[in-house]
């Protein structure tokens, strides 16, 4: 099957993009596990296409710029990579442009391993799917990457460095109650066993989300006005659903203390080698 992206408006646009942020999201809470890179050795890749801009942004913060082929549709930080070719989104790949670009190492996240394991077959590349559904798959993720393109040393002063500076911004529990909007319609959460759930707990604040609850799970407005958060956290295109929230329910702790804060989309939501930016603006966000 080929994906070839339509002319979108950008109300379609904006469908399409919270389409694949669902889809993602549930992959996260599925927990599927992943498949280990450590396992088995061999030449260092040199053609590597990334599907998941968390992952592609980990090849660039290693120093392999010069190695990345391809990334999805959503792959637009750093700068660079909107150069390279896209191969589309979750929704589907451009096969006839994954087998032109002639990868031999595909970065994958973790979900529908099908239409990814097709990729590899197609193209006889080595597959390795990367969970990332905490602050500490950074870490791993970061190392599996390494040992696959021989920066392993690079990779290992990158995670020494990053975990260096998520300790000196880590905080103390404040008892701050926060709930994290994902999405509206419905009503998604983070819970606190999610990448999302760490940075709050990261800043210094409580999810007001239980941890058996799962890592994004759907939630009642009933249920948000008996958890009465201090801080409300959404996406930044989730601005208009902020809005129409504190108008609907003014009561809220949150409405009444002008507490509900929008973060940078991409930042927020990417584990990886910016964790230290995503960290600092939601400990903003929780300052009153």
């Amino acid at each position: 099957m080929t994906f070839r992206a339509p002319s979108f408006s950008c109300r379609q646009g904006a469908l399409v993009a919270a389409l694949a942020l669902l889809l993602l999201l549930s992959w996260l809470a599925a927990g599927r596990p992943a498949q280990a890179a450590a396992g088995r050795a061999g030449p260092a890749a040199s053609r590597i296409l990334s599907l998941g801009p968390a992952l592609t942004e980990m090849v660039y913060a290693l120093g392999l710029g010069d190695r990345i082929v391809g990334r999805t549709s959503y792959c637009n930080y750093p700068s660079a990579a909107l150069k390279l070719p896209d191969v589309g989104a979750v929704t589907g790949w451009n096969e006839e442009r994954v087998l032109a670009l002639r990868p031999d190492l595909i970065l994958a996240l973790e979900g529908d391993r099908a239409p990814v394991a097709r990729l590899a077959a197609l193209t006889g590349a080595r597959l390795e799917v990367l969970p990332t559904r905490q602050v500490a798959d950074i870490w791993t993720n970061l190392h599996a990457i390494g040992r696959l393109t021989g920066k392993a040393a690079a990779a290992q002063r990158l995670v020494a460095q990053l975990k260096a500076q998520v300790a000196r911004r880590t905080r103390p529990q404040t008892g701050t109650k926060v709930f994290y909007m994902v999405w509206d319609e419905p009503l998604m959460t983070a819970g606190p066993a999610s990448y999302l759930g760490d940075l709050i707990t990261l800043a210094g604040g409580t999810n007001v989300v239980a941890a058996s609850q799962g890592s994004y799970p759907t939630w009642s407005w009933e249920a948000l006005l008996a958890a009465d958060p201090a801080v409300i956290l959404a996406p930044r295109d989730r601005g208009p659903a902020m809005k129409k929230l504190s108008e609907r329910y003014p009561t809220l702790a949150a409405v009444k203390g002008r507490r509900l804060r929008t973060l940078p989309d991409d930042l927020i939501s990417r584990p990886g080698p910016r964790v230290v930016q995503a960290l600092d603006a939601v400990a903003a966000a929780l300052r009153p």
